[in-house]
């Protein structure tokens, strides 16, 4: 198995503060509404009054404080849940792999985050995992790829979002030029890895584009042996920097 060091995990620290904030939020909502009951006792109307103000007040709050919408929260959760699933997979690799998530780099003051970076004997791969559920359609010299869905009911509907490949050609780009003074005529591979629930209908050269991480895996072992021990000693000195 290879070695995974998991880097900074900002999407799991948003999902972890939106879901305290709306437990905080609801215990303070059942509080007010617990105020206000007693309240009627005393003073019907005033009861009503504090309880529909301290509601309002605390959902405002609860949301604010959540940082992310519900929406974004579904969003987020389903990509972590997506990521985590896809690297346990690719961690199947040999144990003399390893691989480095959530990567911050920078570049002349442009930063980028990589999804997961494998280091191994064959070569630098940096990885941007997709978590989707439809058909993708779409080229690399394109700016912005199509995703359609099928609704429930039948229908079908889609959105666009940027192509990865530009995406993860631009981390390649920077990460590149990041590892030039470590080690010397080093490939850095881009690859867009989707879940095995999208299927695929792209067209891509340069960036591996697949939905099947078994096939990944086994493209990465039977590529040449290029990287020499040193330089990799040196590569994973220079990641787990910011890396646990």
């Amino acid at each position: 198995m290879a070695k995974v060091h998991n880097g900074s995990q900002h999407l799991q620290q948003a999902i972890s503060t939106y879901k305290q904030e709306k437990r905080k939020g609801t215990l303070q909502i059942i509080l007010s509404l617990v105020v206000a009951f007693l309240l009627l006792f005393l003073q019907p109307l005033v009861g009503i009054v504090v309880g529909i103000v301290l509601v309002i007040y605390f959902s405002q709050r609860s949301s604010s404080r959540a940082g992310i919408s519900a929406e974004e929260y579904r969003i987020q959760l389903h990509g972590l849940n997506g990521e985590k699933r896809l690297t346990n997979q690719l961690a199947k690799l040999p144990e003399n792999y390893d691989i480095y998530t959530n990567v911050f780099i920078e570049w002349q003051g442009k930063q980028s985050e990589l999804d997961s970076v494998v280091v191994g004997p064959t070569g630098i791969y940096v990885v941007e995992m997709k978590s989707m559920r439809g058909r993708v359609y779409g080229d690399e010299a394109e700016k912005n790829w199509y995703l359609e869905k099928t609704g429930r009911q039948g229908g079908v509907y889609g959105k666009e979002f940027y192509n990865p490949t530009k995406q993860v050609g631009t981390h390649v780009y920077r990460l590149a030029n990041n590892l030039r003074p470590v080690a010397k005529n080093l490939w850095v591979q881009g690859v867009v890895l989707f879940d095995h629930e999208t299927a695929l209908d792209v067209t891509s050269q340069k960036t591996i584009v697949t939905n099947d991480v078994n096939q990944l895996r086994a493209y990465i072992e039977k590529q040449p042996l290029t990287v020499e021990s040193k330089d990799i000693a040196r590569i994973k000195s220079y990641f787990e920097q910011g890396t646990a």
